[in-house]
């Protein structure tokens, strides 16, 4: 079996998940559960609301949007933007434009200065909301 770091807490595992320890999937398991125990009592209800109530990051409820874990029609207000441009998404990473772009520049095999912008621009992405 293969060791690996857990990228949440740092801690040596082997396992089959290839990002995170079975401590932190578990506690993983735990906050969606929070997340979609109290959208089913209350629908409509902004991220910040929701992460205020059950005490899941901000971040981690996105991220549950962009795996569709959870639907768009429970949470009210803006919650996703392009990783790439900022426009609002409803699901995944990059909007249609973005992701018709990026898929012409890997068809047409162009240097990566537009993917570097794009890093670029996922790093902003997970700082802007890693401060709130």
């Amino acid at each position: 079996m293969q060791m690996r770091n857990c990228e949440r807490c740092g801690k040596l595992f082997s396992t089959s998940n290839p990002r995170f320890c079975p401590d932190c999937v578990t506690d993983d398991q735990k906050d969606f559960m929070k997340v979609r125990d109290f959208l089913k009592e209350n629908p409509k209800i902004s991220i910040e609301v929701i992460s205020e109530a059950t005490g899941v990051d901000e971040l981690k409820i996105r991220d549950y949007i962009r795996q569709g874990q959870l639907e768009l029609a429970d949470i009210s207000g803006p919650v996703l933007e392009c990783s790439r441009c900022g426009k609002p998404i409803m699901i995944g990473n990059y909007c249609v434009i973005c992701q018709r772009e990026i898929q012409t520049s890997f068809k047409s095999g162009k240097s990566s200065g537009q993917n570097q912008s794009k890093d670029n621009v996922d790093e902003s992405f997970i700082l802007r909301y890693r401060k709130k």
